[in-house]
């Protein structure tokens, strides 16, 4: 996407009008953290092809398959917080698929019953 910045709902690159594009975008979310007294995880439905995620400036793992799940307790603070999402996809070619970060992006904590 060069050096564009957009704000818009998540959506795949092509329904962004950058169909052939094969390089790194860049998400950036500021929110206030949920009151939890367990585990946060931070829950991307689907991410084509790799992410890698910052949150208040903590490096997390990367992901380049499902789950993309990450543990965000220790990362989170109090009031605001800044979360990155930097995605590589590999873009157009015969049979182009959609890439980005696809909805949804979720904050879940696990407990009795499982995730909420």
């Amino acid at each position: 996407m060069g050096d564009r910045s957009l704000t818009t709902p998540l959506k795949s690159w092509e329904d962004l009008g950058v169909s052939a594009f094969a390089g790194t975008a860049q998400y950036r979310k500021e929110f206030t953290a949920p009151v939890s007294n367990g585990p946060v995880f931070l829950e991307c439905e689907n991410v084509r092809d790799y992410a890698r995620v910052r949150l208040n400036g903590v490096d997390l793992d990367a992901h380049a398959w499902r789950p993309y799940r990450w543990e965000i307790t220790k990362a989170m603070k109090p009031g605001p917080n800044v979360l990155e999402i930097e995605v590589q996809g590999s873009g157009g070619g015969a049979a182009p698929v959609a890439s980005g970060l696809l909805p949804a992006v979720r904050l879940t904590t696990f407990g009795e019953g499982g995730p909420r």
